[in-house]
């Protein structure tokens, strides 16, 4: 039996037919091999190329919202400074104006002064800076400096004021 059982007592038709077998099996099991690792290789190669087609189109659609984000940001920045320019320029015209109006006013009233002055040197020139004033004490005449009271003119009270 020992003989029988190691293959030692087989015919040789028989391990010939068995080798045959064996390599039909073997070629058999490498060709299905193959088949396999063509199909696997075919599968993986598909689906990485979905993946890659998929990571395009999202990344083209991220490209696209940065790019709208960064036109509005822009869009944003623009009105921003545009705004600010047109504030900053209406309230340095507006200044302007008003520092103008006020020079002007003040010309004018240095003019009205002068002629007020103009006209109070005129009034005391002929009034001999003679002046009258009321207050809670009663009524006063004022007189320039250097006047002599205490003189009549007819019956009635005078001061003599000075000519010069």
């Amino acid at each position: 039996m020992s003989e029988t059982s190691r293959g030692k007592g087989l015919s040789p038709q028989m391990r010939e037919r068995i080798a045959a077998q064996r390599q039909e099996i073997e070629a058999q099991t490498v060709s299905e091999l193959q088949q396999l690792s063509e199909s696997c290789q075919q599968s993986v190669q598909h689906e990485l190329n979905t993946i890659a087609s998929v990571m395009a189109a999202g990344s083209a659609a991220v490209q696209k919202r940065f790019g709208r984000l960064l036109f509005w940001i822009g869009v944003l920045g623009m009105g921003l400074i545009l705004s600010l320019s047109l504030g900053t320029w209406g309230l340095a015209a507006w200044l302007t104006s008003s520092i103008q109006s006020h020079l002007e006013e003040r010309a004018k009233l240095r003019i009205e002064i002068a002629a007020q002055e103009a006209t109070v040197r005129q009034l005391e020139k002929k009034t001999w800076g003679v002046g009258y004033q009321e207050t809670a004490e009663g009524r006063f005449l004022i007189l320039p400096a250097g006047s002599q009271p205490n003189w009549k003119v007819g019956d009635k009270p005078a001061v003599r004021l000075s000519g010069e």
